[in-house]
């Protein structure tokens, strides 16, 4: 990843920014998430910060704000029906307090001269009244406020977009010759290789004559599902809302204007050269290019089969990327460093078509809109004395961990992360609904497709390359933090900044455009499981005979050791399973 702590300086900050502020865990998170990614179609990814995704805490709050409002051209103020009413865990109306962080970017952004402040209404909010603010927040109702609408979503972001261009500052980002994102979304291959050269070369530490958790769960908490066990959730120092020590502005700014954005997908002539050095897979058509020069940012679906084009099937809809056809060699060699037997035999698979994959897994947000709209319940908050799996130091492995669910995994999640606690029932259930909802043939991927999607014209172990320990700007997996409470693990030797689920899209993505692909949370596959490859269909379809009573799970975890963040890695477990590191992603059928 790229360096978190560079110092801000007149050389290395952008000319101008948008901010976006919002509530994590209020209604306003969908739409303020979906108006950064059309936003970043009409400006220069890096000129709109959305989201943080960690950084150590500490700054002044004053001193970095002066610092980051002095390349803040713009801030977006979103605000839901709710916005005025939400309350913390003591009752309290968040904004009433004056700790609370989104009323102090607000403050801190009105008090900024040459910041231009856009209230911007969702979900039919209305503007608060003076009498319904804190006096230092009271001259945000004399801004002409913005509504963003479902229904004319694509116009209102148009009638958006040409505001901001006026705005001093972000008109000459775009006059500077900055492409927008939408047109050519790529991240800088010198500053990827400087931080490659930077990090070095570690050794793997391997912990002699210790039990190691294994993978894809554990012992289910599920009709007696026998798992072999997942290596040990990170315990260390998990992301909290930063509330109690600073606010999440300070932390906000830190981050961006330090330079310490996630790298978005590759340009396509890097996917290209990834594709020419795997002789052993030949997409059909060129991997990786970038989405579509001018996608349409409506809420109506974007139809196409074009490689590389990313689209929605709905304002809420997961992020799709169209992956090629193309034909490659699935499983490990012999010899490939952490190897189980049922990785091979090595065989050629051909994808003959296009499909779409999700750019992320599921969020907690997306798999929340499905529940609040179908009034599903889980397998776990149907089986609460069951709950879901999760470490137990005591015990030294996975354990039921009683009333526990996807709402409450046992540590900090906002509607960013990563949905775990599901089964594969319940993935099932998302997809289903899904497909309804937009008429779209969405499915889970088979397990061929997946492995052709993670690899990504590579053959190495990992899309990056064979050394584990490059995956901390790739991956969320088992590393030195996890080593701060669990030292007899094996782990990769770099730090990856999370103790848990990481917010999806935290590390750089492979050439197909995909994160989280290894790492973050094992994902469902529609697979039969079968311990060898032989006889295995050659087409990319889902395998389904063999031991059905358990599916395949795929791409490791947060708490995976290098042997298992590979791409050739691979486990089962039950359908009804579920635990703390296992979630999924969607997949579509074009």
């Amino acid at each position: 990843m790229l360096t978190r702590d560079r110092k801000v300086t007149a050389n290395n900050a952008p000319t101008s920014s948008i901010f976006i502020s919002y509530r994590h865990d209020a209604d306003s998170e969908l739409a303020a998430s979906r108006l950064a990614e059309d936003l970043r179609r009409h400006f220069a990814r890096e000129q709109v910060f959305q989201d943080f995704t960690s950084i150590d805490p500490g700054a002044d709050f004053v001193e970095v704000l002066e610092r980051g409002l002095e390349i803040c051209a713009a801030v977006l103020v979103v605000i839901g029906p709710n916005w005025l009413s939400v309350v913390d865990d003591k009752g309290r109306r968040r904004l009433g307090l004056a700790d609370d962080w989104v009323r102090r970017e607000v403050a801190e952004s009105l008090r900024r001269p040459g910041v231009r402040v856009f209230p911007v209404l969702v979900g039919d909010a209305r503007m608060p009244g003076v009498d319904d603010l804190p006096e230092e927040l009271q001259s945000l109702t004399r801004r002409q406020a913005f509504p963003l609408t479902v229904r004319h979503w694509a116009k209102d972001i148009e009638e958006l977009v040409d505001y901001l261009q006026r705005v001093p500052g972000l008109e000459r980002a775009l006059a500077d010759g900055t492409p927008p994102a939408g047109a050519v979304r790529q991240d800088s291959q010198a500053a990827t290789k400087a931080a490659a050269a930077s990090e070095g070369s570690h050794q793997v530490a391997t912990a002699p004559n210790v039990r190691e958790p294994e993978t894809f769960g554990g012992s289910a908490p599920t009709s007696g599902a026998t798992r072999s066990v997942e290596p040990p959730p990170r315990q260390g120092l998990p992301w909290k809302p930063l509330a109690a020590v600073g606010t999440v502005l300070a932390i906000a700014f830190v981050w961006f204007f330090a330079g310490g954005r996630t790298p978005d997908r590759p340009p396509p002539d890097q996917a290209a050269a990834l594709v020419k050095v795997a002789p052993a897979i030949q997409p059909e058509t060129p991997a990786a290019k970038a989405p579509v020069a001018t996608p349409e940012p409506a809420p109506r679906p974007l139809e196409t089969n074009k490689p590389g084009a990313v689209f929605r099937d709905c304002p809420d809809c997961p992020e799709m990327v169209v992956i090629p056809a193309g034909s490659f060699a699935m499983g490990s060699p012999k010899g490939e460093v952490g190897r189980k037997v049922d990785e091979g035999p090595q065989h050629p698979v051909r994808v003959a078509k296009s499909f779409a994959l999700g750019s992320h897994e599921v969020t907690v947000a997306e798999f929340r809109r499905f529940v609040q709209a179908s009034g599903y319940q889980t397998d776990a908050e149907r089986n609460p004395d069951q709950g879901i799996s999760a470490w137990s130091d005591s015990k030294g492995g996975l354990a039921p961990a009683k009333g526990r669910s996807w709402r409450n995994p046992g540590f900090p999640q906002d509607g960013r992360h990563p949905v775990v606690g599901v089964s594969l029932h319940d993935a099932m259930a998302y997809v289903n609904w899904l497909g309804k909802e937009t008429g779209k043939d969405y499915r889970l991927a088979s397990e061929a497709e997946w492995e052709y999607a993670a690899r990504a014209g590579t053959t190495s172990a990992r899309f990056w390359g064979d050394d584990p320990n490059q995956a901390c700007r790739y991956a969320n997996v088992a590393d030195q933090r996890a080593n701060e409470k669990h030292s007899t693990w094996t782990i990769h030797e770099c730090d990856d900044r999370f103790a848990e689920t990481a917010p999806v899209g935290s590390f750089e993505p492979n050439a197909f455009g995909l994160h989280d692909m290894i790492g973050n949370v094992w994902e469902w596959t529609r697979d039969c499981w079968n311990t060898s490859y032989a006889d295995a269909p050659s087409d990319g379809s889902a395998w389904l005979e063999g031991d059905c009573a358990r599916r395949v799970g795929r791409g490791g975890s947060w708490s995976s050791r290098p042997g298992q963040a590979r791409a050739a890695s691979r486990d089962k477990a039950e359908p009804g399973y579920r635990d703390d590191n296992t979630g999924f992603r969607i997949a579509r059928t074009l």
